[in-house]
């Protein structure tokens, strides 16, 4: 999950293949997001090779929203930002 505008998601995936991170084997099926709709945020989204643009939404209750969606339940998380509020805003929403 990315706080990146969609329009970033070839050059992202791109970017992390480079360095051999690929996201696509343990992603999700691909299905329709009407969770994005369902949630309200007038914001972009797409998910693209295992990650999910979210265009600067706040990322904790997204990734909950898309777990709800996806209906999975991981047994552990780790989060990983630059910035500490977006590790708070996991942390507070589960």
């Amino acid at each position: 999950l990315t706080a990146r505008h969609p329009n970033l998601a070839s050059p992202t995936v791109a970017w992390l293949n480079h360095f051999g991170i690929d996201f696509t084997r343990r992603s999700f099926s691909d299905k329709r997001f009407r969770f994005w709709r369902d949630m309200g945020l007038n914001r972009a989204f797409a998910f693209h090779d295992g990650i999910a643009f979210v265009d600067g939404a706040p990322k904790g209750p997204v990734l909950k929203a898309l777990l709800d969606f996806v209906v999975h339940t991981p047994k552990r998380a780790v989060a990983i930002d630059d910035r500490i509020k977006h590790v708070n805003g996991f942390v507070e929403t589960f």
